[in-house]
């Protein structure tokens, strides 16, 4: 009958067994899942670029990030509040000045916050950022686009849009941990681990 025994069906349907999935959460972040491989395509309901920005799909914010020297930083302040609302303070206690500048992390609460694949930087990673810029203007106006956010202490604020303060993940001591501050100029120094600062990330 001119039929040689093949129909056409070499047995590969073009499923080479992987299971995707598509999934949404509740801040609108939508991701692909193919077996251990995923994508995010939208974050808390906004197309991004992955090449520039990342997604911290806890809550759905984006974020730009750089490559400076040999390091990948986040370019914006760390503003999650964790799954309840219950991580860090906005300066002031104004919402808006999380929305602008970030939250305001304890020393305990910075060394943990950071999103999968990103890490509070240590002192060392710090001084690599600083030795590669020329000075604190640079810090402020170039791709790291430091946010002077000021700091928190004994409930009280000061320093916003006057100097930023970053923690590092190195302690100088049960009391201290390292911390860099950016105003006209650059120090990194041990400050009080109560207080609170703002968090940049590094990625790991």
């Amino acid at each position: 009958d001119g039929n040689d025994g093949n129909d056409g069906n070499d047995g590969n349907d073009g499923n080479d067994g992987t299971d995707c999935s598509i999934t949404q959460d509740s801040k609108g972040t939508v991701k692909i899942t193919c077996g251990e491989k995923e994508v995010v395509i939208l974050c808390g309901g906004l197309n991004f670029n992955p090449a520039t920005q990342l997604c911290d799909v806890r809550g759905g914010q984006l974020y730009k990030y750089a490559k400076i020297g040999e390091q990948v930083w986040m370019a914006e302040n760390l503003n999650y509040a964790g799954a309840n609302d219950e991580v860090g303070e906005c300066y002031d206690e104004d919402s808006s000045n999380c929305d602008t500048y970030g939250r305001l992390y304890t020393w305990s609460e910075a060394t943990t916050i950071c999103p999968a694949g990103w890490v509070l930087p240590s002192k060392d990673e710090w001084e690599e950022l600083v030795d590669f810029v020329d000075d604190a203007d640079e810090l402020k106006d170039g791709a790291f686009a430091a946010l002077l956010g000021g700091y928190g202490y004994n409930s009280e604020y000061d320093g916003r849009n006057v100097n930023g303060n970053f923690w590092s993940e190195t302690e100088e001591d049960n009391q201290n941990a390292y911390s860099l501050r950016v105003s006209t100029t650059i120090a990194l120094s041990g400050r009080a681990k109560t207080n609170t600062h703002s968090v940049r990330c590094l990625k790991n």
